[in-house]
């Protein structure tokens, strides 16, 4: 789980160096953290999206909270996440980047996407469980994620072009435009951003916890 990220990085980091010859700062870095940050977003929800159907017979012999299936998800997801952060500032200090001050407000960062991943698949989970194809849709919708969602190119790569805009208002790119500042470049964010993204983080929650909560009764007749 975590060499993928890695290997993907270094494929990403030839590509784009070589051939469109891409000026970024510490690039190497700059696509392995977006990689971390999408493989956290990607793994835990889409794992979640099936964990309910997997589990089928565990549900229907027992009666404890369907929630603890998705936290545990999640769980596992993040202890890879943060080996794989773990791996970046060791990467970091051994190339000469030391992490500065600022890197205190990458905890935000992690929590904010905590509550933004967990929303989602909170949602995947249970309504996977009354439209079967919800799995297999959300699978392409990642894919189309991946490109949409400032990995290997800056948030302003397509100028004064709609899909700027588009890029703005996905949230993974918040979560990776204040990771960046805060870890590779040692700026402190600003109390803007920080705000919004844990807004927004904290507003797709509660959006997946209450559609979670309105189904989760109904999850045994329907599995």
């Amino acid at each position: 789980h975590v060499l993928h990220p890695l290997l993907l990085s270094f494929v990403l980091l030839t590509v784009f160096t070589f051939r469109f010859n891409v000026k970024i700062q510490h690039y190497g870095f700059y696509i392995l953290l977006g990689m971390i940050h999408f493989q956290f977003f990607a793994g835990m929800t889409s794992k979640a999206a099936k964990v309910l159907i997997k589990n089928r017979s565990l549900l229907l012999s027992h009666t404890f909270p369907k929630k603890i299936l998705v936290v545990a998800t999640g769980m596992h997801e993040l202890m890879i996440f943060l080996i794989g952060v773990a791996v970046v500032l060791l990467l970091m200090t051994f190339k000469g980047i030391w992490i500065q001050w600022s890197a205190a407000f990458y905890l935000w960062v992690i929590a904010a996407q905590i509550f933004f991943n967990l929303g989602i698949a909170l949602m995947l989970s249970v309504l996977s469980v009354f439209f079967s194809d919800i799995a297999y849709v959300w699978q392409i919708f990642v894919r189309i994620m991946f490109f949409a969602t400032p990995i290997f190119y800056r948030l302003n790569y397509f100028g004064d072009h709609w899909l700027n805009d588009f890029l703005r208002i996905n949230p993974l790119s918040q979560v990776l435009i204040v990771a960046r500042e805060c870890i590779l470049y040692g700026n402190v964010p600003s109390l803007f951003n920080l705000t919004l993204l844990m807004i927004c983080s904290l507003l797709v929650f509660v959006a997946g916890w209450v559609i979670f909560r309105s189904l989760e009764g109904y999850v045994a007749d329907r599995l």
